[in-house]
């Protein structure tokens, strides 16, 4: 073979690699890139309660249950517990709102009868309480006026109710606190941990719980901005005058709660120059529950009570004077 055969098969061997490596680098560009995994979704500030709530009274990001609550025995309601410093425990039901903008909240604190009472998941909310709790949770007054509800449980000892006494236990009063003082550290602590609008809390009971509404009324002035008893009774001789707005309701024909209990507190705030608002039901006895908690403008008239801007916390331990009035009377705002 000649010298330039030679080099022109040299030539020719050289392409065919040119070739060859042209051919492996398309396969190379073939070869799928990995792909980087997902990255997780991200995580989300709203607590986990179990299951979900109708709408406007979901807890929100804004809204984190306090510790110790849990999915309550139905929707919106939390389970909670409450420890206090001495060691007493309360049992509440909560129902947080969706915030929205983020404005302060108002908060309405529902008290039961006795049927309500403990130990026992859920009887706060059932049977008779019904009437109340479902009102201030209903999707309705939730979109109108979001507010913070929540409803107690007593589990008190035998022969006492959300108190023990008409007046607040003495200092170093050293037997376990009542529930009405419990209820108190609660809303001390909600106000502590959410949006709180300190001149929008409201309070109602019925029954016993409308006794404990009238006592907080005396032993904790000004400290509510409204509260609504219904079918209960106080200790008009602890009246003083204060800023908080009531509304009352009984009926005439109860022979549990004597319709004269209701009078005499409410001739009483009148006396002192204070604001109160009443309705008895003619012809009804103690279960007037449904009918006070369905009263045209009840609703919009407790949503409407703000305590004055120089109005203070209130003293959650001062009580009145003595001395009882009688004689029914009425002043509306």
């Amino acid at each position: 073979m000649t010298r330039r055969a030679k080099g022109w098969l040299g030539c020719f061997a050289i392409m065919l690699a040119l070739m060859g490596l042209a051919g492996c680098a398309k396969k190379r560009q073939r070869v799928p890139v990995p792909v980087a995994p997902p990255s997780a979704p991200p995580s989300t500030s709203v607590p986990d309660v179990g299951r979900p709530g109708p709408p406007g009274i979901q807890p929100s990001a804004a809204l984190m249950p306090p510790p110790g609550c849990v999915a309550g025995p139905k929707a919106p309601w939390l389970d909670c517990r409450y420890e206090s410093a001495s060691g007493e425990t309360l049992r509440y039901y909560l129902a947080l709102p969706a915030t929205g903008g983020g404005e302060l909240l108002p908060i309405v604190t529902v008290l039961h009868g006795s049927s309500g009472s403990g130990p026992g998941a859920g009887s706060a909310l059932n049977g008779s309480q019904r009437a109340a709790v479902d009102l201030w949770t209903s999707e309705d007054v939730q979109r109108r006026y979001p507010s913070i509800v929540v409803a107690p449980q007593a589990e008190s000892p035998p022969g006492e109710t959300w108190v023990r006494a008409w007046r607040a236990p003495a200092s170093g009063d050293g037997r376990p606190k009542e529930a009405l003082t419990l209820v108190m550290e609660v809303l001390g602590m909600l106000e502590a941990r959410f949006p709180v609008d300190r001149r929008r809390l409201y309070l109602t009971g019925q029954s016993m719980g409308g006794f404990g509404a009238w006592l907080a009324y005396t032993r904790y002035p000004g400290y509510f901005a409204a509260i609504v008893p219904v079918c209960g009774g106080g200790d008009p001789g602890a009246v003083v005058a204060n800023p908080t707005a009531v509304w009352a309701f009984h009926g005439d024909a109860d022979t549990v709660v004597p319709v004269s209990r209701a009078r005499e507190m409410v001739a009483a705030i009148e006396a002192a120059g204070g604001t109160v608002r009443y309705s008895e039901f003619a012809g009804m006895g103690h279960n007037i529950f449904a009918k006070a908690y369905s009263e045209p403008g009840l609703v919009e008239w407790l949503f409407r009570q703000r305590l004055p801007e120089q109005a203070g916390a209130g003293d959650r331990g001062s009580m009145g004077r003595g001395g009882t009035a009688t004689s029914p009377s009425s002043r509306r705002r």
